[in-house]
This record gives structure tokens, C-alpha cells and sequence, in this order.
């Protein structure tokens, strides 16, 4: 039965448009694993919740969201992370580090799955998911003003603030939001897998990784690496059914990256790609 043979409660992770919907289809693809229609932090936040920087949160709070960073009463995190029974994922989960989260994962018996995308994929995925989505707290302030996808490029690796989109919240930079996840990297309870690795030879990955990370990600459940298993799920974890699939291609940056947009990129975000190893200098 689905959810039975994991003890962790599972928590996929990822800086917003870095391929956790390429994750949760690999969960969805382990039958001891149950994936449950819950994206933290709520799909509606922004239009019942009114934290970020209204003022509103008295008493111990949070951060929650990575690129719309908003504050929430622990009290709410915790019931969202308990809400979750062991043997269960959730389908998205958009989580900034802090000891505080960390030791409400730790708590309720959580594991994480952290994945990362090479940051310049990433606000290249985000405007064209942008741009097609009239719910995103972007999309006005992207279509209406900006217009050019240069401009749009631009403000999705230099962030945009709250008082040009409307609401009670920042857009963070690029180099913001992955920094505010590298303290998973260093946890215990943490499985760090790259997009690169897990995205396969459709993806214009190797089928060799795809392999490796799907049975790293095993190992990390206290599952057997069974080679039928993974195998089938490498022939399903690549899923153009997805609702923010665009193309899952490794390197797209390539075609839209400007002169300019190069500029501004390593300026805001140079030292990120070094860090997370995708780059060893600022020559690219």
C-alpha cells in the first residue's frame, strides 16, 4: 500500500522553478511512498494569509517561502509539517533554512529532499512561467510594465520590490533565494540531488546519473535499491503532464542570456555559481 515501507515524513524542497515537480514525480513513482496534494507554502497564501510585511504576526513567527519570503506563526508551520503522517510527501514544498524549521523537521520525524538547478535556468524557467501565469503575483508587474523579456529577465535575477507588485511582499534576488537554503546542505536529515543529475538523457542528462540519484534517493528512505524499480522510474520521473513543465532542458540559459543580462547576473549572482559548483570563476 501506498505509504507504507517510508517511516520518514518526506519534504521535497527547492528554490522555485529548480525542478521540484521533477522530484515529487520520482516520489510518486516509489510505491512504498504516498504523495499528498499539499504545497508548502500554500497555493493562496498571498490572498487569505496578509503576513509579509504587513505587520500582522505577533509572537513567535517564521519565514516561510523562498521568493516571496513572508512571516507565519510557528504555531501554522508546524500544523501544516504535522498535517503530514509518516510514509507520506508532500507534492511541493518551497522551504528557507533556519534552526527553527530545522528543529520542527527534526521534531516531527521529517527528511528532506533538497534539489538545485543551476541558478541561470532557474530565472529563465521562472519569467516564461511567469508570463503564462495571470495568478503569479508577478505576472502583472512582468506583462504590464517591464514587457521585454530582457527586463523581465533582469528583474527575476535582481528581485523586485513589494511596492511595484502590489503586495506585502519582496521578490528576492536570485543569489537571496539560494542562499537562503544552503544551511539544508550541512543537515543530517538532508539529501541534496542536483536537476542536472536527475533530469535524464530526454532532459539532455545522462542516464547513468538519472540511476545513481534515484538509488541515493532510496537509500536516503530506508527503501531497497531494487534495479526494476529504478528503472522504471527513470522511464517515468521525466513527466511533460506537469502543470509548470516548459521543456526540462539542462544549459537553456544560452539562448536568452544577453550581453546585459550577463552583466547583471554575475554582479547579483556570480559567487552563487561558484559555490554551488557550476562555475569555478566568472568566465562564462
Amino acid at each position: 500500500d501506498r505509504g507504507r515501507g517510508v517511516k520518514y515524513r518526506v519534504v521535497p524542497n527547492g528554490v522555485p522553478k529548480s525542478g521540484t515537480n521533477l522530484l515529487v514525480t520520482l516520489l510518486k513513482n516509489i510505491p512504498q511512498l504516498k504523495v499528498v496534494n499539499k504545497i508548502i507554502p500554500e497555493v493562496n497564501w498571498y490572498n487569505v494569509k496578509k503576513y509579509g510585511l504587513s505587520g500582522e504576526v505577533v509572537g513567535p513567527f517564521v519565514q516561510l517561502d523562498i521568493d516571496l519570503p513572508h512571516l507565519v506563526p510557528i504555531s501554522y508551520f508546524e500544523s501544516l509539517i504535522c498535517s503530514l503522517k509518516p510514509g507520506e510527501s508532500f507534492s511541493s514544498c518551497h522551504l528557507s533554512y533556519s534552526t527553527v524549521m530545522r528543529d520542527i523537521l527534526d521534531r516531527c520525524g521529517c527528511r528532506m529532499i533538497l534539489i538545485v538547478r543551476d541558478p541561470r535556468d532557474v530565472v529563465v524557467s521562472q519569467v516564461f512561467y511567469t508570463l503564462k501565469s495571470p495568478q503569479n503575483p508577478l505576472h502583472n508587474y512582468h506583462v504590464n510594465v517591464l514587457r521585454s523579456f530582457e527586463k523581465q529577465l533582469i528583474a527575476s535575477i535582481t528581485g523586485t520590490p513589494y511596492y511595484l507588485l502590489g503586495y506585502d511582499v519582496n521578490h528576492v534576488s536570485i543569489a537571496q533565494r539560494y542562499y537562503s537554503v544552503m544551511g539544508w546542505f550541512e543537515e543530517k536529515n538532508v539529501l541534496v540531488v542536483r536537476f542536472e543529475d536527475l533530469i535524464g538523457e530526454r532532459g539532455g542528462g545522462s542516464k547513468e546519473k538519472q540511476v545513481q540519484v534515484i538509488r541515493k534517493v532510496l537509500k536516503f528512505l530506508g527503501l531497497k535499491r531494487d534495479r526494476r524499480l529504478v528503472e522504471n522510474i527513470a522511464d517515468n520521473v521525466f513527466s511533460e503532464r506537469s502543470v509548470t513543465f516548459r521543456k526540462g532542458q539542462i544549459g537553456q540559459w544560452r539562448e536568452y542570456f544577453t550581453p546585459l543580462v550577463k552583466v547583471i547576473f554575475k554582479e547579483i549572482a556570480g559567487n552563487v555559481l561558484i559555490d554551488l559548483g557550476y562555475e569555478e570563476d566568472y568566465d562564462w
